[in-house]
């Protein structure tokens, strides 16, 4: 059973994306950096 005791630190809890985070990787991705790099 879930404890439902994980909170993000990236994301505020209970939302699905940040802007934020979106334009911290889009340019990395963008230069060639691979996806496996940036995880």
């Amino acid at each position: 059973m879930r404890e439902g005791d994980f909170h993000p630190k990236f994301i505020p809890y209970r939302k699905r994306t940040s802007i934020e985070v979106s334009e911290a990787i889009l340019p990395l991705y963008a230069s060639g950096v691979s996806t496996w790099a940036i995880s």
